[in-house]
């Protein structure tokens, strides 16, 4: 039962995290000169670290080592750049992807 309940508190506790790292990720789109790397690696890695700890006791080795990939990917800084840092004359990758996050955690358009 505790193992359950343990389970049961790591998605919890997973979904918190990850609904954070969109919301964040919506702000930085919505709130100009607000993007802070360093706060969103923390929610990156907050985010990875939930989702081992779900993942380990169920999968194997093979399979934490291909989320720490995504998330080392995810934070890479030519990604972060590219999706974060204003590009002159061409839409922004966040101009396309923010939209879609926010309406994915509030269920319409804002």
């Amino acid at each position: 039962l505790s193992s359950g309940i343990n389970a049961e508190y790591g998605l919890k506790q997973m979904v918190k995290r990850f609904s954070r790292l969109i919301m964040t990720i919506v702000t930085f789109w919505e709130v100009a000169f607000s993007y802070d790397e360093v706060h969103i690696r923390q929610q990156f890695s907050e985010v990875e670290e939930s989702i081992v700890a779900v993942i380990r006791p169920h999968l194997t080795a093979k399979s934490e080592k291909k989320v720490r990939f995504v998330f080392a990917t995810l934070t890479d800084n030519r990604i972060l750049t590219a999706l974060f840092q204003p590009a002159e004359n061409q839409t922004r990758h966040l101009d396309r992807l923010a939209p879609m996050l926010r309406d994915y955690m509030f269920g319409e358009k804002q």
